[in-house]
This record gives C-alpha cells, sequence and structure tokens, in this order.
C-alpha cells in the first residue's frame, strides 16, 4: 500500500517505488492502482481518461496558476514532492508527461480536450453548487467561443457527455420536477431561445415527460455576455439566446433521438 503505519503516505517512499515500477515494465499495473499523490493528499489512478494533474515544470508560474477552466476542477495539483530535484521525482514525472496526463492549467485548449477525453471516457466533472455549476457553464461557453469552428464540433460531444445540467419536465399536473441531464436530451426552455427561433418552447408547453435546460442559466449568459461587450439590454438578449443555442445545440451535439 506504500503507506506508513498510521496509515499517512510516505510521499519519498510513494514516489521512490513508483519510478521503480515504471523502470521495470509494470506500468500498466500502476495505472489501475491509485499511486499518485495529489497536493491536497488525495491518491489518484494516473489514468489520462480519468485525471489530469497540472504541470508546474511547463508553467512560467506555479502549478496552481490560475486558468480560465478551473472552475472545471478537472486539474489537479500534484504533491510538491513530484517536483523535486531527484531521480526518482524526474522519472514519475517524465512517465505522466508520456501518458498526455499533465497540462498546464492556462492552456486552454488542452483543458477542453481532457474534458472531452473524460466524457468521451464515461466520466463525469463532479457535481457542484448551482452557482459553480452556472460558472463553470459560461466559462466553456467562453472558451469553446475562442476556438475554430472544427475544434469546436471536435470537442464538444465529449464535452457535453461529461457535463450535467439543471434541468426539469413537467408531471402530470404541470408541476415542475427538477432534473440533472446531459445537454444532448433536453431541450432549450423559453428563456433560452432566440427571438426569431421555432419557439418550441412555448408550442410545448407543459407537455410531461420533456426535459428543459434550466431558465436560470440564461440569466447567467447574459450577465457573462454584458461583461464583454456594450449593447442595449434587447439586442443583448437576441445575443445571449443565439449564443445558448450555438452551445448547446452546435457546440454539446444535442440529439433528441436520445431523449
Amino acid at each position: 500500500m506504500l503507506l506508513e503505519e498510521d496509515g499517512e503516505p510516505d510521499l519519498t517512499r510513494t514516489v521512490r517505488l513508483t519510478a521503480v515500477a515504471i523502470e521495470t515494465g509494470h506500468e500498466q499495473a500502476l495505472t489501475r492502482r491509485p499511486c499518485i499523490v495529489a497536493a491536497d493528499g488525495r491518491r489518484l489512478r494516473p489514468s489520462a481518461a480519468a485525471t489530469a494533474f497540472a504541470d508546474a515544470a511547463a508553467s512560467a508560474g506555479p502549478a496552481h496558476r490560475a486558468g480560465a477552466l478551473d472552475v472545471l476542477g478537472i486539474v489537479v495539483d500534484l504533491h510538491p514532492a513530484y517536483w523535486e530535484e531527484d531521480q526518482w521525482s524526474k522519472r514519475v514525472v517524465e512517465w505522466l508527461r508520456r501518458r498526455d496526463c499533465l497540462v498546464r492549467r492556462d492552456d486552454t485548449a488542452a483543458v477542453l480536450k481532457i474534458a472531452a477525453r473524460l466524457g468521451e471516457a464515461g466520466g463525469v466533472i463532479p457535481g457542484a453548487t448551482d452557482e459553480v455549476d452556472t460558472a463553470r457553464l459560461v466559462a466553456l461557453q467562453r472558451a469553446l467561443g475562442e476556438m475554430p469552428k472544427k475544434v469546436r464540433e471536435s470537442l464538444g460531444p465529449g464535452i457535453g457527455r461529461a457535463i450535467r445540467l439543471r434541468c426539469f419536465t413537467y408531471d402530470a399536473a404541470g408541476n415542475e420536477q427538477p432534473q440533472r441531464r446531459k445537454p444532448r436530451t433536453a431541450y432549450l426552455s423559453q428563456a433560452l431561445e432566440s427571438a426569431d427561433g421555432d419557439r418550441f418552447a412555448v408550442a410545448a408547453r407543459k407537455t410531461p415527460g420533456l426535459a428543459w435546460v434550466h431558465r436560470s442559466y440564461a440569466r447567467a449568459l447574459l450577465s457573462a455576455a454584458s461583461r464583454c461587450c456594450s449593447c442595449s439590454a434587447s439586442s443583448m438578449r437576441r445575443v445571449i439566446a443565439s449564443l445558448a443555442r450555438a452551445t448547446w445545440n452546435d457546440i454539446f451535439a444535442i440529439d433528441m433521438k436520445e431523449m
């Protein structure tokens, strides 16, 4: 278990034994064990599909240098022991780099790829408070909006599989029932529809069984957009409704066949 008698990980011993396992050809065995220790003490598996670690060596600043997508919580700081100047630490870090488990926090494109890889592997970004949940969607909207269309189309479906949005359905009595859903399995609610859209939300009204993305996202996205450009409230609403449609329909590839 590479643990001391009191149950706490002996970092020096853990790093050295991990390096020895790498040297002796037991890399696959390591990927199935929580042999890497994070800065907060958690022991994690070095799986590119499950965990990404902040690459301090490749950053101009410290490992915890802020990144645009830090709010996603998918990039973890390694314990400082891994950045010590010794052969064992260097060997483990280089191995993690070869496995594509290291990423710079401020490399937005790389972090988006991590999120997409997580979703493609069946993983889900951990749940959070409503406030953090909304902040994550705003951050993704901005980050994906800065990417070329080809990149958005490539990464969007995977990212969509990794996130869960606050949604709601109506029961037979017309009462809202809260749910968490993948973006591709929910319709845009009326607050998120563009003014010139087909207004399906209006036509469907309270049809039982249909899932709708929660209207609170519209307020958050509108507020985020208002800090980036200046225009009237009405035009801003049209812009943000269009952005919301692009974010869910195009970027996250909503497919109503999966309902």
